[in-house]
Protein backbone atom coordinates (compact mmCIF):
# COMPACT_ATOMS: atom_id res chain seq x y z
CA UNK A 1 0.00 0.00 0.00
CA UNK A 2 1.22 3.39 -0.63
CA UNK A 3 2.51 5.26 2.33
CA UNK A 4 -0.10 8.04 1.37
CA UNK A 5 2.14 11.14 2.41
CA UNK A 6 0.65 13.71 0.21
CA UNK A 7 1.37 17.94 1.20
CA UNK A 8 -1.84 19.49 2.12
CA UNK A 9 -1.78 21.63 -0.89
CA UNK A 10 -1.90 18.72 -3.54
CA UNK A 11 -4.42 16.82 -1.80
CA UNK A 12 -7.31 17.75 -3.82
CA UNK A 13 -5.16 17.59 -7.30
CA UNK A 14 -3.56 13.80 -6.96
CA UNK A 15 -5.22 10.47 -6.38
CA UNK A 16 -4.33 6.56 -5.48
CA UNK A 17 -4.66 4.25 -8.71
CA UNK A 18 -4.37 0.42 -8.71
CA UNK A 19 -4.13 -2.63 -10.14
CA UNK A 20 -7.38 -5.19 -9.45
CA UNK A 21 -5.40 -7.29 -7.53
CA UNK A 22 -3.78 -4.29 -5.16
CA UNK A 23 0.08 -5.34 -6.27
CA UNK A 24 1.01 -1.99 -6.92
CA UNK A 25 -0.30 1.33 -6.04
CA UNK A 26 0.70 5.04 -7.54
CA UNK A 27 -0.01 8.67 -6.78
CA UNK A 28 -1.15 10.74 -10.04
CA UNK A 29 -3.49 13.83 -11.19
CA UNK A 30 -6.94 13.19 -10.16
CA UNK A 31 -9.49 12.12 -12.65
CA UNK A 32 -6.85 10.69 -15.27
CA UNK A 33 -7.18 6.85 -16.88
CA UNK A 34 -5.73 4.09 -15.76
CA UNK A 35 -4.77 0.82 -16.83
CA UNK A 36 -2.36 -2.49 -15.56
CA UNK A 37 -1.23 -5.61 -16.26
CA UNK A 38 0.47 -8.32 -14.57
CA UNK A 39 2.97 -10.83 -16.95
CA UNK A 40 2.68 -14.58 -16.42
CA UNK A 41 6.34 -14.48 -15.19
CA UNK A 42 5.08 -12.11 -12.53
CA UNK A 43 6.06 -8.86 -13.98
CA UNK A 44 3.86 -6.06 -13.87
CA UNK A 45 3.17 -2.06 -15.29
CA UNK A 46 0.66 0.19 -13.62
CA UNK A 47 -0.44 3.55 -15.26
CA UNK A 48 -2.41 6.55 -15.31
CA UNK A 49 -2.84 9.18 -17.90
CA UNK A 50 -5.49 12.14 -18.85
CA UNK A 51 -9.05 10.75 -20.34
CA UNK A 52 -8.98 10.69 -23.69
CA UNK A 53 -5.44 9.89 -23.57
CA UNK A 54 -4.38 6.49 -25.59
CA UNK A 55 -3.11 4.12 -23.18
CA UNK A 56 1.07 4.94 -23.30
CA UNK A 57 1.52 1.03 -22.00
CA UNK A 58 -0.05 -0.06 -24.91
CA UNK A 59 -0.99 1.88 -27.83
CA UNK A 60 2.31 2.75 -28.91
CA UNK A 61 1.61 6.45 -28.40
CA UNK A 62 4.78 8.63 -29.47
CA UNK A 63 5.83 10.23 -26.31
CA UNK A 64 6.06 13.88 -27.01
CA UNK A 65 2.02 13.28 -27.18
CA UNK A 66 1.13 12.50 -23.59
CA UNK A 67 1.46 13.26 -19.75
CA UNK A 68 1.75 10.26 -17.48
CA UNK A 69 2.49 8.54 -14.40
CA UNK A 70 3.62 4.60 -14.76
CA UNK A 71 4.96 2.15 -12.48
CA UNK A 72 6.51 -1.20 -12.99
CA UNK A 73 8.38 -4.16 -11.40
CA UNK A 74 9.94 -6.83 -13.03
CA UNK A 75 9.87 -9.90 -10.44
CA UNK A 76 11.88 -12.81 -11.27
CA UNK A 77 12.25 -11.74 -14.88
CA UNK A 78 16.22 -11.59 -15.29
CA UNK A 79 16.57 -9.74 -18.67
CA UNK A 80 13.78 -7.07 -17.75
CA UNK A 81 15.93 -6.30 -14.74
CA UNK A 82 18.70 -5.65 -16.28
CA UNK A 83 17.27 -3.93 -19.12
CA UNK A 84 15.87 -1.48 -16.14
CA UNK A 85 18.75 -1.18 -14.04
CA UNK A 86 22.00 -1.47 -16.13
CA UNK A 87 21.63 2.02 -17.40
CA UNK A 88 21.79 3.23 -13.75
CA UNK A 89 23.50 0.96 -11.14
CA UNK A 90 27.26 -0.09 -12.23
CA UNK A 91 26.60 -3.21 -10.42
CA UNK A 92 23.62 -4.02 -12.18
CA UNK A 93 26.14 -3.32 -15.21
CA UNK A 94 28.48 -5.40 -13.92
CA UNK A 95 26.37 -8.50 -12.67
CA UNK A 96 24.52 -8.53 -16.22
CA UNK A 97 28.04 -8.38 -18.18
CA UNK A 98 28.84 -11.99 -16.36
CA UNK A 99 25.50 -13.41 -16.58
CA UNK A 100 24.88 -12.47 -20.21
CA UNK A 101 28.25 -12.66 -21.36
CA UNK A 102 28.84 -12.35 -25.21
CA UNK A 103 25.31 -10.39 -25.11
CA UNK A 104 26.26 -7.09 -24.75
CA UNK A 105 23.11 -6.00 -26.22
CA UNK A 106 20.87 -7.41 -22.73
CA UNK A 107 23.17 -4.76 -20.58
CA UNK A 108 22.18 -1.45 -22.08
CA UNK A 109 24.51 1.55 -20.54
CA UNK A 110 23.92 4.85 -19.79
CA UNK A 111 21.32 7.20 -21.82
CA UNK A 112 22.98 10.14 -22.99
CA UNK A 113 21.49 12.95 -21.68
CA UNK A 114 20.08 11.22 -18.36
CA UNK A 115 21.53 12.59 -15.10
CA UNK A 116 20.63 9.94 -12.21
CA UNK A 117 21.69 10.50 -8.01
CA UNK A 118 21.94 8.07 -5.62
CA UNK A 119 18.94 8.68 -3.08
CA UNK A 120 19.45 5.42 -0.91
CA UNK A 121 20.44 2.12 -0.74
CA UNK A 122 19.73 0.27 -3.75
CA UNK A 123 17.60 3.35 -5.16
CA UNK A 124 18.29 6.00 -7.65
CA UNK A 125 16.62 9.00 -8.85
CA UNK A 126 16.88 10.14 -12.87
CA UNK A 127 15.94 13.12 -14.98
CA UNK A 128 15.40 12.47 -18.86
CA UNK A 129 14.94 16.25 -19.91
CA UNK A 130 12.72 17.08 -22.54
CA UNK A 131 13.96 15.68 -25.77
CA UNK A 132 16.12 12.82 -24.07
CA UNK A 133 15.08 8.87 -24.32
CA UNK A 134 16.15 7.18 -21.57
CA UNK A 135 15.08 5.42 -18.37
CA UNK A 136 11.95 6.60 -18.03
CA UNK A 137 8.48 5.77 -19.59
CA UNK A 138 7.58 8.65 -22.20
CA UNK A 139 10.95 10.36 -22.21
CA UNK A 140 12.45 11.71 -25.18
CA UNK A 141 9.15 13.92 -25.34
CA UNK A 142 8.23 17.88 -24.45
CA UNK A 143 8.30 16.98 -20.93
CA UNK A 144 10.44 15.85 -18.33
CA UNK A 145 10.61 12.73 -17.70
CA UNK A 146 11.09 12.25 -13.28
CA UNK A 147 11.68 8.46 -11.95
CA UNK A 148 13.35 6.59 -9.21
CA UNK A 149 14.39 2.64 -9.78
CA UNK A 150 15.83 0.22 -7.11
CA UNK A 151 17.89 -2.36 -7.52
CA UNK A 152 18.53 -4.58 -4.51
CA UNK A 153 20.81 -7.59 -6.03
CA UNK A 154 21.28 -10.86 -3.79
CA UNK A 155 18.92 -9.55 -0.68
CA UNK A 156 16.10 -12.66 0.17
CA UNK A 157 13.08 -11.78 -0.89
CA UNK A 158 14.17 -8.68 -3.11
CA UNK A 159 14.32 -9.64 -6.41
CA UNK A 160 13.61 -7.64 -9.11
CA UNK A 161 13.45 -3.79 -9.28
CA UNK A 162 10.77 -1.15 -8.96
CA UNK A 163 10.40 1.70 -11.18
CA UNK A 164 7.77 4.74 -11.71
CA UNK A 165 8.28 7.52 -14.01
CA UNK A 166 6.02 10.74 -14.19
CA UNK A 167 6.15 12.79 -16.97
CA UNK A 168 4.33 16.01 -16.78
CA UNK A 169 5.20 19.64 -17.52
CA UNK A 170 7.24 21.64 -15.48
CA UNK A 171 4.38 23.31 -13.96
CA UNK A 172 3.29 19.89 -11.91
CA UNK A 173 6.59 19.26 -10.86
CA UNK A 174 5.36 19.01 -7.19
CA UNK A 175 3.01 16.35 -8.78
CA UNK A 176 5.56 14.29 -9.46
CA UNK A 177 7.61 14.52 -6.47
CA UNK A 178 4.84 13.89 -4.35
CA UNK A 179 4.27 10.40 -6.38
CA UNK A 180 7.94 9.38 -6.33
CA UNK A 181 8.39 10.04 -2.93
CA UNK A 182 5.49 8.05 -2.17
CA UNK A 183 6.84 5.10 -4.89
CA UNK A 184 10.42 5.44 -2.84
CA UNK A 185 8.16 4.89 0.54
CA UNK A 186 6.37 1.95 -0.83
CA UNK A 187 8.43 -0.02 -2.65
CA UNK A 188 12.26 1.63 -2.54
CA UNK A 189 13.13 -1.85 -0.01
CA UNK A 190 11.90 -3.87 -2.33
Amino acid sequence: MVAQSIPSNLVSQIAVYTDAQGQMQILAPTGWACSASIGADGTSELAAYPQGQPNPTTSGITPDTGEQVVGGQTSACAGCLYTQTTPLFSAAASQCAVDYAGTPSACPGPYAGESSDSIGDGIVGFLDPPGVKGSGAGSGGVYPANGVVTYHPGTAGRNGSYIETCTLPNSQHSLCTAALDNFVRAYGTR
